[in-house]
């Protein structure tokens, strides 16, 4: 049996039969049925990167200090390969804000892992399978119903919205009733408001060089 990525099969066999991760969820969710991608690479990634986080946090391994700092309350390993290798990378780094962890995970290979684990979920006989539908269902209950959603789907929730997928997703709800909603579960979710600030700075520095491209971009003529 082939190996996904450069993960050991001994390993990834065992990381498959647990439960899924925010990170695996929300790849689940970022791309339609049929496979096509519902939100840029960039946001994709960021949102993953975010999860990976919210994932730590949830294992009781990181926290953030007056939202500006992450920091490690504990070191031992989670025995989830993806998450230990960004563990190791927060507990040893220097200090950094939740948006620049956000976007310095975005481009590296615990992005590639988290999707290789939605890969092998989603093998024909696999009973582990993030459920797309499952997944919406949760999510469409926090935004029609004042309901208090449990920790995992809040944090699933607050990713959504921070990556700019909720208005794919449930396109249908209002949106001023969608987003005051999601502002309002997403108090508190420090991985997600990392997701926003990096999304918002990397869109920044599109904007910021877009004139550039435009004017390299003009005829010859127009120069002449």
């Amino acid at each position: 049996m082939a190996c996904a990525g450069d993960l050991e099969c001994p390993v990834l066999a065992y990381i498959v039969f647990m439960a899924p991760l925010l990170a695996e969820e929300l790849l689940v969710l970022a791309r339609s049925p049929g496979g096509a991608p519902l939100i840029s690479e960039w946001a994709e990634t960021r949102g993953v990167a975010g999860s990976l986080l919210a994932d730590l946090a949830a294992a009781g391994r990181i926290g953030c200090i007056a939202s500006r700092l992450v920091v490690v309350t504990d070191r031992a390993a989670t025995g989830r390969p993806v998450l230990d290798s960004v563990l190791q990378q927060i507990a040893t780094g220097r200090d950094r804000s939740p948006r620049c962890w956000v976007g310095k995970l975005a481009s590296q290979q615990a992005i590639r892992r988290a999707e290789d684990l939605v890969a092998w979920r989603g093998a024909p006989d696999g009973d582990v399978v993030p459920q797309r539908e499952e997944l919406l269902a949760r999510l469409s209950e926090v935004l029609t119903t004042e309901s208090e959603p449990d920790a995992r789907t809040a944090a699933l929730a607050a990713l959504v919205a921070a990556c700019g997928l909720s208005g794919k997703l449930f396109s249908g709800v209002d949106r001023r009733a969608r987003d005051r909603r999601l502002a309002a579960v997403s108090a508190g979710q420090w991985a997600a408001a990392g997701v926003r600030a990096s999304r918002r700075a990397a869109m920044a520095r599109k904007v910021a060089v877009a004139p550039i491209w435009m004017y390299l971009e003009l005829p010859e003529n127009v120069w002449r």
